[in-house]
């Protein structure tokens, strides 16, 4: 399939009076892809995830930027020994040769608490969303079974390039767990402060979750007597 794009140019003539604008259309840009024929998968997620962002860019396409977001959609993939050969004489063709899919060898969570369980599996496809998401439920379980103030999460990926394989490693930082202390209100002085009391999604003392602080600013706002919540910790 070879998707294109036409590039409009507006033309203006100006002399003593304007004179007119005349309209041209410069040569049509297209991507064609060859090479994967028996990836029909990998084929559409290439042309959606590279090429179509490409094609609705208001500039010009040069060969080294598509081989750039070509190689990027194939290691998201995880073909991570994928490459990508263009030839002048053929116009706006690209040859992609896959290489082999990466796997999850492995895959170890450093941290002090207890570890949740993830998606992931031994043997999957070395998926970049996946690793992402599976990141993301860690933080998540993680704040939830836990009072945390301070919490972040990141991951490492050692890749055997002869083997065709991945470990992963996951770290969980964090500081002590916190509570909640006393609440107080600054501004918006009219404003009855037993009222405003009444949308605090938590209470003095109660385990620390930033969310249940996003959520109070919400409701107060929600209110529309509040334009603007901002919080001192």
């Amino acid at each position: 399939m070879r998707l294109q794009k036409t590039i409009m140019k507006k033309i203006g003539i100006f002399g003593t009076f304007f004179v007119g604008i005349a309209f041209c259309t410069l040569p049509s840009q297209s991507i064609e892809i060859k090479g994967l024929e028996d990836l029909p998968d990998l084929k559409n997620y290439i042309e959606e995830r590279a090429i179509t962002p490409l094609l609705e860019e208001d500039r010009p396409i040069y060969p080294a930027a598509v081989k750039t977001q070509l190689q990027k959609a194939l290691k998201a993939q995880g073909y991570y020994g994928g490459r990508v050969t263009y030839n002048a004489d053929e116009d706006s063709v690209y040859y992609i040769s896959p290489g082999s899919q990466y796997y999850i060898s492995s895959y170890d969570i450093l941290t002090d608490t207890a570890p949740p369980a993830l998606k992931l599996q031994k043997g999957d496809p070395l998926i970049a969303r996946n690793v992402l998401d599976a990141q993301r439920n860690l933080l998540r379980t993680t704040s939830e079974e836990n009072c945390f103030y301070n919490l972040s999460a990141s991951h490492r990926i050692y890749l055997d390039h002869q083997a065709q394989r991945a470990d992963i490693e996951f770290e969980i930082d964090h500081s002590e767990n916190a509570t909640f202390g006393e609440t107080t209100f600054e501004g918006a002085n009219s404003i009855d402060r037993e009222y405003l009391a009444k949308f605090l999604k938590y209470k003095t003392g109660d385990c620390w979750k930033s969310i249940a602080l996003e959520d109070t600013k919400n409701a107060l706002l929600q209110t529309g007597l509040i334009s603007r919540v901002d919080t001192a910790l």
